[in-house]
């Protein structure tokens, strides 16, 4: 059902979180893991020696640019290395962040798109924006935004599963149990 699942990342450590998830649907849908960067302007505004010309611009542009293909180039391996089938793709244009991976989306055939919010809220999300509900309002292909806290709480209970899987008295069977097989039911 989803066999190109779509990550868009930045670089942060927010934007990996949706990794764990997507990891979890490539493994469970036998896909494809396609991970996208777009180096921003605030990425590539950062003029040397207090002044600002076009040449900069340019050279800032293409110097965030090669970072984002040596950052993605990590990323990959990391995922080859878990078994993933993975491709990379830095992409650049004039439209906003969540225009560009909606419309990267489209042009790749993604399946799916994951990716995590950061949870902003109140007079930050109004100054920032949020791409994540941006990405929902462009993307032709479903869009699942993952909240923070939720892939926190999946991770600490991946981290914990191997103290309870020592447990002897522990029935597998049981949706109660710290050791019950997690899985993604994907619903369309």
């Amino acid at each position: 059902m989803f066999k190109r699942i779509m990550v868009p990342l930045d670089g942060s450590a927010v934007a990996e979180k949706a990794l764990f998830i997507a990891e979890k649907l490539v493994k469970e849908q036998r896909g494809e893991l396609l991970l996208i960067s777009i180096p921003t302007m605030e990425q590539a505004l950062a003029p040397p020696a207090g002044f600002f010309d076009t040449y900069h611009l340019v050279m800032s542009t293409d110097v965030s640019r090669k970072r984002m293909e040596v950052y993605l180039a990590q990323k990959k391996a990391e995922m080859e290395q878990r078994g993933l089938p993975t491709r990379t793709k830095v992409v650049s244009g004039l439209l906003s962040v969540a225009e560009m991976i909606a419309t990267t989306a489209d042009v790749e055939n993604a399946d799916i798109i994951v990716m995590t919010s950061h949870g902003y809220t109140g007079i930050r999300r109004l100054v920032l924006g949020s791409v994540a509900e941006s990405v929902l309002h462009h993307a032709y292909c479903p869009v699942l935004v993952i909240p923070l806290s939720a892939v926190e709480f999946q991770e600490q209970l991946v981290e914990n599963e191997h103290d309870f899987s020592s447990e002897k008295d522990v029935d597998s069977r049981d949706i109660n149990s710290p050791s019950f097989n997690h899985s993604i039911d994907v619903v369309s």
